[in-house]
């Protein structure tokens, strides 16, 4: 087994459960191995694409998301995607901008129509600390995106298990921090659904059962 971890490395933050969670093998090898495996590059096209990668749709919504929410229209989101480049010219990528601008516009309204109160003050860093096994660890989380109704964040993709689960642990911390003036609740507009988290019971207590595990792998059991 690996040495036991050093102080700094028993304070973690929201983001390293996350990452944690989402590929344990692949956390384990970069924060206690410092080893970090490349990404494969993408061959390069030798024909011209027809449809707009899903990447580059998801990158472009959330360019646009934004100023949709601030109250921009089509005729501005279609000024703006006609500047780029992302779309093909003629009638083929015309459709696809057009059916891309009104996702963003749905998206953004359906967002909107979801928040009831008041947004916070900007976020500041908060702690929470747990004792796991005579050992004090510390979970650094940062709070955005906070309205005194809740989380209200908005995504461009569609919702898979692993934006599910980053908003359950934002969810968890929420609960936990018992922020004042702020309801804990959660509410995420995704591509194609939309997540609402209500209260839950003991949120401190599952984050700590959540760090433990993460333990382990600090620990390299």
């Amino acid at each position: 087994p690996l040495p036991p971890p050093s102080d700094r490395l028993r304070t973690v933050t929201l983001d390293d459960l996350k990452n944690f969670f989402a590929n344990p093998s692949k956390h384990l090898l970069r924060t206690r191995l410092a080893i970090s495996l490349p990404w494969g590059q993408d061959e390069a096209q030798d024909d011209e694409p027809f449809a707009i990668d899903r990447r580059q749709a998801s990158s472009q919504l959330m360019a646009w998301l934004p100023l949709a929410i601030a109250g921009a229209d089509d005729a501005e989101l279609l000024s703006l995607a006609r500047a780029g480049t992302v779309f093909a010219p003629g009638p083929l990528g015309d459709h696809a901008m057009r059916a891309q601008v009104q996702e963003a516009l749905l998206i953004a309204q359906t967002y909107s129509a979801a928040i009831h109160g008041e947004p916070m003050a900007p976020p500041r860093p908060e702690v929470l600390t747990f004792k796991i096994n005579e050992q004090t660890w510390t979970l650094l989380i940062s709070v955005t995106d906070a309205w005194t109704d809740g989380l209200h964040r908005y995504s461009a993709s569609k919702l898979r298990a692993k934006q599910r689960m980053n908003a359950w642990l934002d969810h968890l911390a929420l609960g936990a921090l018992e922020l004042e003036g702020v309801q804990p609740n959660t509410h995420l507009t995704a591509r194609d659904d939309v997540l609402l988290l209500r209260p839950v019971e003991n949120p401190s207590d599952m984050l700590q059962t959540l760090v433990g595990r993460h333990r382990v792998v600090r620990r390299g059991d």
